[in-house]
């Protein structure tokens, strides 16, 4: 099902406000009449047949784009609320009739419809019946500072709001199982010598369980599911390193190791492997490998110490094998002792909730790993590897036994630029709602809304941007009809959309929203960027910046005997003139500049050369007193 029209009577800065999404159909509505008309523009379709349509929304800061969308949003939440706003939508089905859905205020009258020979039908609006067919999904790449709106499984939101509301949400329900299940282990101690422990166990719970660290874990997850199930080739935004963090330091500081390192002496072991070695350099390959196998299996180690505070734990007998731990000599001997008995046990009924035989099976392959896996670099506690399928197999093995949030190691990214992070963020959300949609909503139609993707890339990357979300999304959405909305700044994105699938809005005297006629606007697609700027498609105020705009105009000011901001003078002006990169303006200033000394007269041209001459003799006669 396809969106086709709206209009909206009221909502924020939108005013009787009708849009047309379609590029086939001019639809006008007069709050009697709605009238549908066929464009016969002989328009084509270039797009994917993936795509039922795709339209960008383009329109300054305040001229009603966010609005636009979040109305959609309130609509397909069904929110109570929405009843109080007076719309029209208009959706074509999959028989190509034209579905129109009124839910307008007009005091019982009927909505008189005039569709000549399109096939339409009238009908009122049925939430069940749209959120049955389809699904909305709604993606913009930064945290807003503000309430958020109502977040339902009937709208998606692959947002930073949202996500961060998740990770709050998911964070405290963690703090407090693990508060209620550390506190119910502790008060079963008869000794209240052991009691004393919880309290900086507690504590430690507060100051690693937050929100920051899942939303950063589930950030790096969704990005290393799209960087390891891609070809490189494929996405040239994708990392060629990564890196990985050892991050024991969490659970040995001053204030609370964990109870049975702290009651064997392994304190400083464990120091020395992930922090006292991590600091130092780490010269040689065989070295750089040592420390990585180590401290992945002193890691493993720490992850079913911390599960067991937390968690009914059973067929390790942790106590015994921290102490046999201790009586090992040497780091290495403590690793071959934890591998051992990890692949010794029968985990399948030891009451853990991951995958006990991929733990086992990570186990058994680490030394494989290290041998296999390209190192490229080390600093600190991090290493520095090639992503390769060797890297992939490593990684998709350990995340199907190990949440990243509860990660004591992490991965990073290296040389990557806050652009290349931006983009790889879109695609690697868009990438997770299209496995999601896979399994619970197949065949759903998909509305996929992008608000301003294009935001922190570069030129390049914006002039590439739309090319990249068409040639990916079908295959992020391999069994799903989709329609596209993207609201945007760039030109680069407009120069690669016909102008009938443009929607372009401007901001009135009165803040309200207006819809410019993109019959008067020039075509759009396969145009030059600096012609859609100069046609003030997207600025009104040309195309210089203002500081720029400032100097020149205040040069012109000088040139023509006009009061100015600046002191000028010949000299000043004309190396000003210089710089001024616009061919026809500079060429403008410097006629300027040659009619006002020519309009000199002579008297004046005498006293500036005895002006000159002057200074020039007493420059002389100083250096010859020197």
């Amino acid at each position: 099902m396809e969106l086709i029209y709206l209009w909206i009577d009221h909502y924020a800065n939108i005013i009787k406000k009708g849009f047309n999404f379609s590029p086939e159909y001019n639809i006008t509505y007069d709050e009697e009449t709605l009238s549908i008309k066929d464009k016969q523009n002989n328009s084509i379709n270039l797009f994917h047949e993936n795509f039922l349509n795709i339209t960008a929304i383009i329109g300054e800061n305040g001229s009603g784009k966010t609005s636009l969308l979040s109305f959609i949003e309130y609509f397909f939440l069904n929110n109570p609320s929405i009843a109080s706003y007076s719309c029209i939508l208009i959706l074509k089905d999959d028989k190509g009739r034209l579905v129109i859905h009124d839910g307008c205020f007009r005091n019982n009258k009927e909505l008189q419809v005039t569709s000549g020979n399109i096939p339409s039908m009238n009908k009122k609006i049925d939430f069940g019946e749209i959120q049955r067919i389809l699904q909305p999904i709604f993606y913009s790449s930064g945290i807003e500072i503000r309430n958020s709106r109502i977040e339902s499984p009937i709208f998606w939101k692959l947002t930073g709001n949202s996500l961060l509301k998740w990770t709050i949400e998911q964070t405290n329900k963690d703090l407090l199982r693990y508060y209620d299940n550390s506190l119910k282990k502790y008060n079963e101690e008869i000794d209240p010598e052991k009691q004393k422990d919880f309290a900086p166990y507690r504590d430690e719970l507060i100051r690693q369980t937050t929100p920051y660290n899942k939303y950063l874990a589930i950030e790096s997850k969704n990005k290393l599911d799209f960087i390891f199930n891609h070809n490189l080739e494929d996405y040239d935004f994708i990392p060629k390193y990564l890196s990985l963090n050892f991050n024991g330091d969490i659970y040995f500081d001053s204030t609370s190791p964990l109870p049975l390192i702290e009651k064997y002496g392994l304190r400083e072991d464990f120091i020395n492997v992930f922090i006292r070695r991590q600091y130092s350099t780490i010269p040689g390959m065989d070295n750089r490998k040592e420390f990585f196998r180590e401290g992945l299996i002193f890691s493993i180690y720490l992850f079913l110490s911390y599960y067991s505070n937390t968690n009914t734990f059973r067929e390790f007998d942790l106590d015994d094998l921290t102490r046999r731990i201790a009586e090992q000599d040497g780091i290495s001997a403590k690793a071959d002792l934890i591998s051992e008995e990890i692949l010794k046990k029968n985990l399948s009924h030891s009451g853990l909730h991951f995958e006990a035989a991929a733990l086992q099976d990570f186990v058994k392959r680490i030394d494989e790993f290290v041998e296999r896996i390209t190192f490229l670099d080390s600093w600190g506690r991090t290493l520095v590897f090639k992503i390769d399928d060797v890297l992939k197999d490593f990684y998709n093995l350990i995340s199907t036994f190990w949440n990243l949030d509860e990660f004591i190691f992490s991965f990073n990214w290296t040389q990557m630029s806050s652009g290349q992070s931006a983009i790889l963020t879109l695609f690697s959300r868009l990438y997770f709602s299209g496995r999601k949609i896979r399994f619970i909503e197949k065949g759903k139609i998909i509305w996929l809304f992008v608000d301003e993707g294009e935001l922190y890339i570069h030129p390049e990357w914006q002039r590439r941007f739309f090319n990249d979300l068409h040639k990916f999304l079908p295959k992020f959405y391999p069994e799903n009809k989709i329609q596209l909305l993207i609201s945007t700044h760039s030109p680069y994105v407009a120069s690669d959309i016909p102008k009938t699938n443009i929607i372009m809005l401007k901001r009135a005297k009165n803040t309200a929203c207006e819809i410019v006629d993109m019959e008067l606007m020039p075509e759009t697609f396969g145009a030059n960027i600096h012609e859609l700027l100069a046609n003030s498609f997207f600025m009104e105020n040309g195309t210089i910046g203002e500081f720029a705009k400032g100097i020149i105009n205040d040069l012109f000011n000088y040139l023509t005997d006009k009061e100015t901001s600046k002191k000028w003078n010949p000299e000043t002006t004309k190396n000003a003139i210089q710089i001024v990169g616009e061919p026809m303006i500079k060429d403008q200033l410097l006629m300027l500049y040659d009619i006002k000394l020519e309009s000199r007269s002579e008297a004046e041209d005498l006293r500036v050369q005895k002006a000159r001459i002057d200074a020039r003799l007493k420059e002389l006669g100083q250096n010859d007193t020197d």
